[in-house]
């Protein structure tokens, strides 16, 4: 009897050490939490990422967050205000990869421009109210409900749409008839030493590619199970590839899925061509056009170069080491 009530006077203890741990660290959780939020609206297709709402406006609602909470430093101390905002960041990338909303590619490619807008809106805010001790929770509230309603509104502006193409190429110490076989049926390619942001991020490299002969199509097999269901056509030096998403998969790749669910990236082809340069050299080209839904055009064709780049020139790096 006497052990049970001490259980019930731990209780409250413990119930109040969680209380005030989080109103310790509230200035860290309710940005990200925030956030948290932000992202699942995105997942049901009530706003979109790419998107001002989501990398402009979201960011600087989450800068004002903290400065609600008046024991949390930031009117005082400039690295605070700085430097919570990188960490309440953190916990947010924490959670929506663990729960496996997003990436570490996504994570790099919207991060930067949030955690840059975060800093300077958190930081314009310190200086404004160091001096203050005035109360912005009543002019300033309003504020982290624009993006519930700012976003499903830019979701139904029309985007701009632009293609672009990305190219690299090769020499080859290999004959005309066995470089067309291996571009069917890639062959398991040697381990590719991609000094970029390729690897860093774990977007998913090639493996090996199986032919369908009947249905005349390439599955192509990459890291992270993602596989492509590409459709071939030939012509006298050039063989192109078009992909079935339908028949493709990207279970474990949320940013390339996405991407292609919101049909902000759509590829139009991927295509090699070669010619030769002697008897034992040709030289093969790797193009990739693609075309990008978005109002964030340049910020998106910057990303979708560099990643193109990348890739292509590790796929063709990886087919020299491997079959010339």
């Amino acid at each position: 009897m006497q052990q049970n009530n001490n259980i019930d006077q731990k209780r409250p203890e413990e119930n109040n050490a969680v209380i005030g741990w989080i109103v310790q660290f509230s200035h860290f959780i309710f940005p990200a939490f925030y956030a948290v939020c932000m992202r699942v609206l995105a997942e049901i297709d009530m706003l979109d990422i790419d998107t001002v709402t989501f990398t402009v406006v979201v960011p600087i609602a989450r800068g004002f967050i903290p400065f609600f909470f008046h024991n949390s430093g930031y009117r005082k101390y400039l690295w605070k205000a700085i430097l919570y905002p990188f960490v309440s960041i953190l916990l947010f990338a924490f959670i929506v990869a663990g729960v496996g909303l997003e990436d570490l590619l996504c994570l790099v490619i919207v991060g930067l421009p949030y955690i840059g807008m975060m800093i300077v809106v958190s930081s314009a805010i310190h200086f404004i109210l160091k001096k203050k001790d005035s109360d912005i929770s009543q002019n300033y509230l309003p504020l982290i409900f624009i993006p519930f309603l700012l976003g499903p509104l830019e979701k139904k502006l029309p985007k701009t749409t632009e293609s672009m193409v990305v190219s690299n190429e090769i020499i080859l110490e290999i004959s005309e008839e066995e470089l067309i076989k291996n571009l069917y049926q890639v062959p398991v390619l040697q381990a590719q030493h991609v000094n970029s942001l390729l690897k860093w991020a774990e977007v998913p490299l090639p493996l090996y590619s199986t032919y369908d002969s009947l249905a005349n199509a390439r599955i192509g097999h990459f890291s992270n199970g993602m596989t492509l269901y590409e459709e071939c056509t030939r012509t006298k030096n050039r063989l192109t590839f078009q992909i079935d998403f339908d028949k493709s998969s990207f279970a474990h790749v949320p940013t390339i899925k996405h991407v292609i669910d919101s049909k902000t990236l759509e590829f139009d082809y991927i295509a090699y061509e070669w010619k030769k340069l002697d008897d034992q050299k040709l030289l093969l080209s790797l193009s990739t056009r693609v075309q990008l839904s978005t109002n964030l055009q340049f910020y998106a064709q910057y990303w979708t170069r560099i990643l193109l780049d990348d890739f292509e020139k590790s796929l063709l790096a990886a087919f020299k080491k491997t079959c010339a």
